[in-house]
């Protein structure tokens, strides 16, 4: 999961810094630090409905006033919850005999909240990018041209904004404060692979390919003719088995008497044609062989 969340990032860089350069002038390397601790929990919450003033939502709002003769109570009275107003007095007519009560009790609802929170299963706790630009522009002739330090300075800044928007939204924040600049290295230098003054050649077929294609076609002549070899050599063996058989062959006697002449030997070879046709078969082919 490590090499695939860097193969990620790395593609995607490649694939702007690329159109930003030139798919053949960067190279981008990512490095990452995978916390893979996973995390349920559940959290009970109470908010106040109005954050700005940190109040609920009042659902019920009591209010009295009472005016008395004589003395009040001592400490006089108190309300009966934690969002009561407290009970004034105001003595009137300027006497020690008379007293007016207000009391205010307003009852309010806040935000009960229940979560129910699984973590993630990995969160990237720290990413470093390595980014190689090639600072050769121009090779094709007799003197390398370079990037002037203008432009490498303009370039250098193109890729930082890239790189610190990927750095700020890839690694979580849980993990404190995120410093894009000691996460990122750019660094200028000048290619191997780059293109030689030596004129391009026109694309066509190279030689290679027409020495495999020769070879191919003398391993497939050598292939056919052992076949047919092979195929010629089982039909003469399946020939001499035949003509074996037919000479081991047993004959059927013909009769030694006044009737053995030709007219015989022909219902002799007749009968044998017609009760056993194969093997009068193989008699022919053995006799057709032996001439």
């Amino acid at each position: 999961m490590k090499k695939d969340i860097e193969r990620d990032i790395q593609s995607r860089l490649q694939q702007m810094l690329g159109a930003m350069v030139g798919t053949d002038n960067v190279v981008v390397s990512v490095t990452s630090d995978i916390d893979f601790t996973q995390e349920n929990r559940v959290e009970e919450l109470v908010e106040p409905i109005d954050l700005e003033n940190m109040e609920g939502l009042p659902v019920s709002i009591e209010t009295i006033q009472e005016t008395y003769s004589g003395n009040p109570p001592p400490g006089g009275i108190e309300g009966t919850g934690e969002e009561d107003i407290p009970a004034t007095y105001q003595e009137i007519d300027g006497g020690d005999g008379e007293y007016e009560l207000a009391k205010e009790t307003i009852n309010n609802e806040f935000n009960r909240i229940h979560k129910e929170i699984v973590e993630s299963p990995y969160k990237i706790r720290d990413l470093g990018i390595q980014v190689a630009v090639n600072r050769v522009t121009d090779a094709s002739g007799n003197e390398v041209q370079y990037l002037s330090q203008q432009d490498e300075m303009a370039v250098e800044g193109g890729i930082n904004s890239i790189l610190d928007s990927i750095i700020q939204t890839s690694i979580d924040e849980g993990y404190g404060e995120v410093i894009p600049e000691e996460n990122t290295s750019i660094v200028f230098q000048e290619f191997n692979h780059t293109p030689s003054s030596t004129p391009a050649v026109s694309p066509g077929i190279p030689a290679w390919l027409y020495i495999l294609g020769a070879i191919l076609f003398v391993i497939i002549l050598i292939l056919a003719i052992l076949l047919f070899r092979n195929r010629k050599d089982e039909t003469e063996s399946m020939e001499e088995e035949t003509v074996e058989e037919a000479i081991n062959m047993e004959v059927p006697e013909i009769p030694e008497n006044e009737q053995s002449n030709s007219t015989v030997y022909r219902k002799q070879l007749e009968k044998m044609a017609k009760d056993k046709p194969e093997d009068f078969a193989k008699l022919l082919r053995s006799w057709i062989g032996e001439d």
